[in-house]
């Protein structure tokens, strides 16, 4: 604190100092007395001592404010302390310029943004459309086909439908509205309506599916978690050989487990898989992962006051689990 203070003021305290040293030279030069010399210099070395004293506390105090201003600035400079000179004026007017700049900056990528998203909440919606009717083709023209490759088509135009929900719920997560409905759900009625979507691809990869039934209700929003419950489950399709099993269990009051005997992940992708856009060693090599799951898993449990972990051994399999007991929600 001491630097910062004399940084800046080496000159003024220079020629403060000067007299004490140049009065005493003449005086002994031109043999004057020395009782007034002394008496003009105690007079003003108090002098200069108030001054001193009355400009370190003036710059404390703007130290103080302008640490306080720091604090609590935002978008306005309003909280800076008053400029005392000609140049801390135009630093402020400085400092005003950008902050003005910064706000048109944001509002213009706020728009933008705003657009963006505008338009592919549009696009994610009109596709369900064709979707839609290509699902109802296929189930009027399934006659026509052979088994095989009407279970392909089935299956990809699942997945199609998959990835637009990921692009609404991706979007959604984004934004700063949310449309949480926090209420008592029945565990068994979340689960199931998520069963019954990839039935066909438990059956395609004759996948054996172990869920007893959970006598569990727990406070939660049923669409947002049920959404986190298709993308574990969709992971775990994805990279469970044929023949595999997938268990969807309670091992205690509020802690749900999807556990599945896939290839597991490498340990040292571990610590990054709820990172957006991280495909890890599995992804690489298999060419499926978009690096987006996961990710929305954890923002949303996260927004949801719930928690999720995962375990995982390579080559037996990796088992994810949801603590679906409420914690405290930071609001946005």
């Amino acid at each position: 604190m001491v630097t910062a203070y004399l940084k800046g003021r080496d000159i003024p305290l220079l020629l403060g100092f000067l007299p004490l040293l140049l009065f005493p030279v003449i005086f002994f030069l031109y043999h004057l007395p020395w009782e007034p010399l002394l008496y003009g210099l105690l007079l003003y070395t108090c002098a200069a001592l108030a001054l001193i004293s009355w400009d370190i506390i003036r710059f404390l105090e703007t130290h103080r404010k302008l640490r306080q201003a720091a604090n609590s600035v935002v978008d306005s400079l309003s909280a800076l302390p008053e400029p005392r000179d000609q140049i801390a004026q135009d630093y402020q007017h400085l400092l005003n310029l950008l902050s003005e700049e910064k706000r048109r900056l944001v509002s213009d990528g706020d728009i933008r943004l705003s657009d963006i998203n505008e338009y592919y909440t549009l696009w994610a919606h009109q596709i369900k459309t064709p979707i839609a009717a290509m699902d109802l083709v296929l189930q009027t023209a399934r006659d026509g086909l052979d088994v095989q490759g009407s279970a392909e088509l089935a299956e990809q135009l699942f997945r199609i439908s998959q990835y637009v929900e990921m692009v609404l719920q991706f979007i959604r997560t984004q934004g700063t509205a949310r449309d949480y409905v926090f209420t008592p759900s029945d565990l068994n009625g979340i689960i199931r309506p998520v069963l019954r979507k990839f039935a066909r691809s438990f059956i395609r990869r004759h996948i054996t599916l172990v869920y007893p039934p959970l006598e569990a209700t727990v406070l939660t929003d049923a669409k947002w978690l049920g959404f986190v419950l298709e993308q574990l489950l969709s992971n775990a399709i994805k990279y469970v050989s044929p023949g595999g099993r997938i268990t969807i269990a309670m091992s205690s009051p509020g802690i749900l487990s999807v556990a599945d005997t896939g290839m597991g992940i490498d340990p040292a992708d571990l610590p990054r898989v709820f990172e957006r856009g991280f495909t890890g060693y599995n992804g690489r090599e298999n060419k499926k992962s978009t690096g987006i799951g996961l990710y929305l898993c954890k923002r949303i449990m996260d927004q949801l006051g719930h928690k999720i972990r995962i375990d995982s051994t390579p080559g037996e399999g990796t088992v994810v689990t949801l603590d679906l007991n409420k914690q405290q929600i930071f609001l946005e």
